[in-house]
């Protein structure tokens, strides 16, 4: 009955893009395709996470955030402006600085080891934090107002291809998701979810705010497509309408690739230890 159900829904939704695709155009509904086929990758994470684990989890919009900010980083083409500038040199220094503040968090909390124990070291871990900060804002502070003003507005991409923002994006987001893991561990229902919504919460403040690094809420146009564009289509004959339909065809192809390799990968996992783990933690 559930099967019946969940085909009929396919069906409408079916039938409900072929009547728009009537009325806007064929190259509108490759559009609207590629946004669906889209959505059903976001779909298959929150699968997981409720439908596998029964966990209400709200860091994975936190983590597609992070997403879209890798693939900016990697795939907009390179900002001559802020490379020429002391920008690069005053980030590098911001990263060192970062570096020395972690490793003395570290030490502070493995400060047991050299015999400093209970409220000694819990003040010295404060310490130790405080004095990160500091140590970190003083360098990362001068080097963003820096690059906001005087170097072409901020970082600006790598200008590499889509896909390896896609795959570093992915990268990025699963060893936030270790961290935040690590963090929210033995959290359940409620609290998992208050943890969570906390988490989205900082990262989209941080990358809305970060607009030296992440162009905030600004535009990050032109990103080039991971399948020819329309332009080069025309480039070899083909016309006009049917390089927009045939360019985004050729995106919708690899879009519905990386869906049925991750569904296949979902599947496969959910078949073995991993999803015995997770079903045995939704019961």
């Amino acid at each position: 009955m559930i099967a019946r159900r969940s085909l009929l829904m396919f069906a409408g939704l079916f039938v409900l893009f072929t009547i728009i695709g009537l009325f806007l155009g064929a190259a509108n509904i490759s559009l609207l395709l590629v946004q669906s086929f889209a959505y059903a990758l976001i779909a298959l994470g929150l699968n997981i996470q409720w439908g596998y684990g029964g966990l209400f989890n709200f860091g994975i919009m936190g983590m597609l955030m992070l997403g879209g900010a890798a693939v900016t980083f990697i795939s907009y083409p390179v900002n001559a402006q802020f490379w020429g500038s002391e920008g690069p040199l005053m980030l590098g220094k911001a990263l060192m600085a970062f570096l020395a503040g972690f490793l003395l968090v570290w030490a502070a909390r493995h400060a047991d080891r050299i015999g400093i124990k209970g409220r000694w070291k819990t003040f010295v871990t404060i310490i130790a934090w405080i004095v990160a900060y500091i140590v970190y804002r003083s360098q990362i502070d001068p080097a963003a107002a820096y690059i906001e003003t005087a170097g072409g507005g901020w970082v600006g991409g790598l200008g590499l291809h889509p896909v390896l923002g896609w795959l570093f994006g992915g990268v990025l987001a699963a060893g936030v998701a270790y961290v935040v893991g690590k963090i929210c561990l033995g959290l359940r229902t409620d609290y998992l979810a208050i943890a969570t919504i906390g988490i989205s919460e900082i990262i989209r403040a941080l990358l809305k705010n970060m607009d030296w690094l992440t162009r905030g809420t600004l535009t990050v146009s032109p990103i080039s497509w991971p399948t020819p564009i329309p332009q080069d289509l025309q480039a070899q004959g083909v016309s006009i309408s049917d390089s927009f339909i045939y360019a985004r065809l050729g995106f919708l192809g690899l879009v519905i690739v990386i869906l049925a390799v991750a569904f296949f990968l979902v599947q496969r996992a959910y078949g073995g230890p991993w999803g015995r783990m997770m079903r045995a933690i939704r019961d």
